[in-house]
């Protein structure tokens, strides 16, 4: 799904990451812009971009470097999430591009940007002549105006249809002339999460303004009497409209929306989903991201907080040294390299200057950098020094992380190299790298050496293969570079051009398994003269269909050469390790979490599985029934399993045991040949737990409760379940409603002390943001639902600690002016679920 309205792609082979602007001049102005990593020859960081103006014909500019030659084609739709640029729906040629030069034909000059007829909201394609493949697409936008997106994110209930995933975006004008008509963009892409609903469904849409609990609000108007179309789970609907705006009336209300709900024009009562409204307007990363670093001295420490919108490089840094610093005067510094071993002294190079001999300890500061891409300090370190003293810790990532390392000079591994590469990547699911337009940092530490003398300029790569310990011929088992979205299918043996368009600024036109292009050739240092090296891998994905974890890294020989030097396979780091166990009908099942890989392992009887799925609910007395759809929070929710009988042991890594996306506390479902099914419920790992609980009474009724392991490595998920329901006898569901604990809705739960006003920056995908008793801000409303139509609800919650906690609190509903009940921490007692048995490490 689209991950914005000004998202570009880069496609198969030239455009990293596209992204729009809206600040060109005028009504009668759109434009596509790429940013500098279009490779055809030197143009330094300029943004490249195709510029039309709306004269008695469509004329157009580019600043595409001299010598490219292209095709130019319209696609009927916008550019997919992914940036798959053979999925823009119908295209038809208009014209050429040479070098700045764009000629239109016949077609292309009769195109409009201004009235009903506009290219707004539609796809740029680009066809490079020269290569005969399409090279780039991006979503053309108004030259001026604004972007506002809605992203659906409700859970879905079995045969609910009141579930609609996907997102729901407003391309809208500068309007210089009040008495102007002009035209409002929407690009939607929706559908039924529900996999049984598998027609489409016309729905109406209505905004509201309300400044805050956007979904809660009855006040929401429609701003036209036309419907949007919303796809069958397998099929979305992918449409784009364009809706007359008479004297700017509705660009007014949308300028002003903060929420968007869908509803049946039939039955006004009906909603099918609702979402708030964000303004994406200069934006060019839909979310803003929050890490961390704690800088420790004997029982002192400090912390510090770093955000970075994602739009204009600066990073916010706040916290408070006091407790290592006193009244002393102090520098706080960002470092090149991680640290080992609570060396300060060898944390490498100054990155960036956050302080210099401040007297407050308090620290809240704007300086110049980014969370985000290849100079993203993630993963570095940072220096405190006050007088004499200097302390060090690392900066964290957005997200659990998942680690892989490669030894040289033991195991498997082959050549004369000793030592260790460490890959690390932030498990976010929403980050999943599934195109090449896609990426997600991955942090590189390579600390490798060799007995004999340095040499320099090694090719390095990620192949396809681990190391066969039988092989004959050094890493030849390893086979290819790793190339999943076949960058070099056409260029035999990756011959030119492809040197001279790979490079760090446009990792789109690299193989993934590319490090030497994307990154840097390596030096093997002499044991002497051993450093380590830290690199950014945009596009390097540890988790996924795509991943490279569990494959091989090869080092050739010195001077670019050809020949294979050495190499290592990539395994989990040991210390990411985790097991649960629990009975599916009559058979024991063990999910077994090292690194990435999560494994199952079970004897299933004689019948022959057809699938084995993780559900969205978990089952009750054994009834699949009510399990839900499959539990979609990444790639894929499956084992490959079909056709197999007995003893199963299969693995993935699109599942995992950790963070904010653990199936933990969601139902297991085999489903056999013969269409029977068999079910359980995935457990918490073991250890001494604490629980809070709560009974509503009055106008809701059910259950809640939340269950943390203690313990540094097992607490960082916390399992909240409810199953609470309208205690009404009328048949209408209440809708979505605000909810969370604390002392209530305007104070809730707050142990991090975390500034109300970050309100606007809590979201699924950064819970640090969200104050920890914000249950709907950081998994949206709660759905209230009549009795008989209600079900059990898990939310996997990264920023909800129960260890330590003594107050009382409250589980508060939003529209409700008092408490609905209390919730007390239970004493801590070891965890007793089922067979359930696990260890963190």
């Amino acid at each position: 799904m689209m991950r914005s309205a000004y998202s570009f792609a880069g496609c198969w082979l030239l455009v990293a990451l596209l992204a729009m602007h809206e600040s060109v001049a005028s009504g009668n102005t759109a434009e596509v812009e790429f940013p500098g990593f279009f490779q055809f020859s030197a143009t330094g960081g300029n943004l490249l971009s195709i510029t039309f103006t709306q004269g008695n014909e469509l004329i157009a500019t580019s600043n595409f470097p001299d010598g490219f030659d292209g095709k130019l084609a319209l696609g009927s739709l916008s550019v997919l999430d992914n940036g798959a640029c053979n999925d823009v729906g119908d295209t038809v040629f208009i014209g050429n591009v040479t070098g700045k030069t764009v000629a239109f034909n016949d077609i292309g000059k009769t195109l409009l940007v201004k009235g009903t007829d506009t290219i707004v909201g539609k796809t740029l394609v680009i066809d490079a002549t020269s290569a005969e493949r399409r090279v780039a697409c991006g979503t053309i936008q108004f030259g001026s105006g604004f972007v506002k997106r809605a992203s659906f994110r409700t859970y879905c209930f079995e045969g609910d249809e009141s579930c609609v995933v996907g997102t729901f975006t407003f391309m809208v004008p500068e309007n210089s002339d009040v008495n102007a008509k002009e035209v409002i963009v929407v690009s939607a892409d929706l559908a039924f999460e529900n996999p049984s609903i598998t027609t489409e469904k016309n729905l109406g849409w209505e905004v509201t303004t309300d400044s805050t609990n956007a979904c809660a609000s009855s006040n929401f108007h429609k701003l036209v009497q036309g419907t949007i179309v919303i796809g069958g789970a397998s099929t979305p609907a992918r449409m784009r409209y364009v809706f007359d705006d008479i004297n700017g009336n509705m660009r007014a209300s949308l300028q002003q929306a903060s929420g968007v709900r869908l509803v049946d024009t039939q039955a006004s009562t009906s909603t099918f989903g609702c979402a708030s409204v964000e303004d994406f307007t200069g934006v060019s990363s839909p979310n803003g991201r929050t890490v961390y670093a704690t800088i420790s001295s004997g029982t002192s420490s400090g912390s510090l907080s770093f955000y970075d919108n994602g739009s204009n490089n600066m990073i916010l840094v706040s916290g408070d040294m006091s407790a290592l610093v006193g009244g002393s005067s102090f520098s706080v510094t960002v470092h090149a390299l991680p640290v080992e071993n609570d060396d300060c002294t060898s944390i490498g190079d100054s990155l960036l200057s956050i302080v210099q001999n401040s007297n407050s300890a308090a620290l809240s500061v704007t300086v110049s950098g980014t969370l985000f891409g290849k100079n993203t300090i993630m993963g570095r370190s940072i220096s405190v020094q006050a007088g004499s003293n200097v302390y060090c810790g690392n900066i964290g990532f957005h997200g659990p992380t998942i680690v892989q390392v490669a030894e040289f000079g033991q195991g498997t591994s082959k050549g004369p190299v000793k030592g260790i590469m460490r890959f690390e990547q932030a498990y976010v699911p929403s980050e999943e790298v599934k195109g090449n337009r896609d990426f997600s940092e991955t942090v590189i530490t390579v600390d490798i050496y060799t007995e004999g003398d340095e040499s320099l300029k090694h090719n390095w790569h990620v192949h396809e293969e681990k190391i066969d310990v039988n092989e004959e011929a050094i890493c030849a088992s390893t086979k290819n570079h790793f190339d999943p979205f076949l960058v070099c299918n056409w260029l035999p043996g990756c011959e030119a051009p492809y040197g001279s368009m790979c490079s760090g600024d446009s990792p789109a036109l690299c193989e993934i398994g590319d490090q030497s292009n994307k990154l840097d050739k390596l030096t093997v240092y002499g044991n002497g003269n051993r450093k380590r090296l830290v690199f950014v891998d945009v596009q390097l994905p540890l988790f996924g269909a795509f991943s490279a974890a569990e494959r091989s890294i090869v080092i050739h020989v010195a001077d670019s050469g050809a020949a294979r030097f050495a190499c290592a396979d990539l395994e989990p780091e040991a210390s990411l390790e985790r097991s649960v166990s629990l009975t599916v009908g009559s058979h024991d099942v063990t999910l077994s979490q090292k690194g990435d890989i999560l494994k199952l392992s079970a004897n299933l009887g004689a019948k022959l599985v057809k699938s084995i799925s993780v559900r969205e609910f978990p089952v009750e007395n054994g009834n699949c029934g009510v399990a839900g759809p499959v539990y979609t929070a990444g790639s894929g929710r499956f084992w490959d399993a079909a056709g197999v009988s007995g003893q199963v042991e299969v693995s993935t890594n699109t599942m995992t045991l950790f963070g904010g996306s653990s199936i933990i506390g969601r139902s297991l479902v085999v489903e056999y040949e013969d269409s029977s099914s068999i079910c359980g419920v995935i457990p918490l790992h073991s250890g001494p737990t604490i629980s809070v609980a709560s009974s509503p009474e009055g106008s809701y009724v059910g259950t809640f409760q939340a269950q943390q392991v203690t313990g540094a490595m097992n607490a960082e998920i916390t399992l909240v379940t409810t199953n609470i329901y309208a205690n009404s006898v009328t048949n209408e569901d209440e809708g979505g409603k605000v909810w969370g604990v604390g002392a209530s809705s305007s104070n809730p739960f707050n142990p991090f002390n975390v500034n109300a006003d970050n309100n606007a920056r809590c979201h699924i995908d950064a819970t640090t943001e969200c104050r920890a008793g914000d249950l709907g801000g950081k998994h949206g409303s709660l759905l209230i639902r009549t009795q008989g139509q209600h079900v059990k609800r898990v939310f996997v919650d990264t920023n909800f600690p129960l260890e330590g906690v003594t107050e009382e609190m409250n589980l508060f509903i939003a529209d409700k002016v008092s408490p609905i009940a209390k919730v007390q921490p239970s004493s801590t007692t070891e965890a007793t679920t089922g067979t359930t048995t696990g260890t963190t490490t």
